[in-house]
C-alpha cells in the first residue's frame, strides 16, 4: 500500500472501530491518522476532540493529557476541552500544570471582582494543597467560603486558624465557639456545655443561660453522665442572669430619674 492508501484505510477503520464499540482500536487508529501529514488541517481539530473523549472514556488520562496539550497549544478553542484539561492534569498528578491553567482565569476574576466558579476553586485548592503551598490553599479556601457560604469551608478555615502557631486557643475559645455558630458550624453537646461554662466564667450569665436553654431544649444537655453538672450550671446561670437583669433595670431607673 502507498502512504495515501494506508491513510485512507485508517480513515475508514477508525470510525468502523468506534461504531463497533472498540474504543481502544479506534483511539490507536485516530492517533495514527492525526500523525499523518496527509490529514487536512480542517479535520485535525474535530478528530482530536473525538479521540480525547474516547481516551477519557477509557481512562487513558496520560494519553489524553498529551493530546489535549498539543490541541490547545496549537490554537484549539473548544470550550469543553479547555474546561476538562485542568481536571485531567490533576488526575495525572501535574498539579503545577493545574495552577498554570487555572491561575490566569482566577486572577482575572479577582481583578474584575467576580466570583470564580466553585468547581474551579476546588480544583485549584486541591493542587495547591498537593504542592504544599498552604498559604495559597488558604486563600482559595477563603474564596470558597465567602463565595458559597458553605459550612464545610468555614469549618476548615476556623480549624486552620485555631491550629496556627501562637494562636491563644484557651483565651479565645469562647470567641471561636461564637464564630463557629455564626457561620453555621454545629457544636456537639460537650462543646455547647463548655461554651456556656466559659460565658458564665467571664461574667456573661445571660449568654450562658441562653446556650444552656438551647441545649436542654434540643436534648443535647442534661442527660447521661453530665446531667447533674449541666443542671447545676443551668441553675447557677439562671440565678446570675436574673440578678444581672435586675441590676440593669435598677440602673436604667436611676438614669431616668437623674435625667428627669
Amino acid at each position: 500500500l502507498t502512504p495515501y492508501e494506508v491513510f485512507i484505510t485508517q480513515r475508514l477503520k477508525g470510525p468502523a472501530a468506534f461504531g463497533a464499540g472498540d474504543l481502544a482500536t479506534a483511539t490507536t487508529v485516530f492517533e495514527q491518522v492525526l500523525a499523518s501529514p496527509l490529514l487536512a488541517a480542517a479535520d485535525r481539530a474535530p478528530i482530536t476532540e473525538s479521540t480525547v473523549k474516547m481516551l477519557l472514556q477509557l481512562k487513558e488520562y496520560p494519553r489524553a493529557a498529551a493530546m489535549m496539550k498539543g490541541y490547545l497549544d496549537g490554537g484549539g478553542n473548544n470550550a469543553e476541552m479547555r474546561r476538562l484539561y485542568p481536571q485531567v492534569l490533576s488526575v495525572v498528578g501535574d498539579h503545577a500544570g493545574v495552577l498554570r491553567e487555572l491561575g490566569p482565569g482566577v486572577a482575572a476574576d479577582d481583578a474584575a471582582k467576580r466570583a470564580t466558579p466553585e468547581a474551579t476553586l476546588r480544583l485549584l485548592a486541591a493542587s495547591q494543597s498537593a504542592l504544599k503551598d498552604m498559604a495559597a490553599y488558604t486563600g482559595s479556601l477563603e474564596k470558597l467560603a465567602s463565595n458559597t457560604g458553605k459550612v464545610d469551608y468555614w469549618a476548615e478555615l476556623i480549624s486552620r486558624a485555631v491550629r496556627r502557631d501562637g494562636f491563644a486557643e484557651e483565651r479565645l475559645r469562647l470567641d471561636v465557639y461564637r464564630l463557629r455558630r455564626a457561620v453555621g458550624v454545629p457544636l456537639d453537646a460537650g462543646e455547647l456545655g463548655d461554651m456556656a461554662y466559659r460565658a458564665q466564667q467571664v461574667g456573661l450569665p445571660a449568654e450562658a443561660q441562653a446556650l444552656l436553654d438551647e441545649g436542654f431544649t434540643a436534648g443535647l444537655l442534661g442527660k447521661d453522665a453530665n446531667a447533674g453538672a449541666d443542671q447545676k450550671l443551668r441553675e447557677a446561670t439562671t440565678r446570675a442572669a436574673a440578678g444581672d437583669r435586675a441590676g440593669l433595670a435598677d440602673s436604667e431607673a436611676a438614669a431616668l430619674k437623674r435625667a428627669a
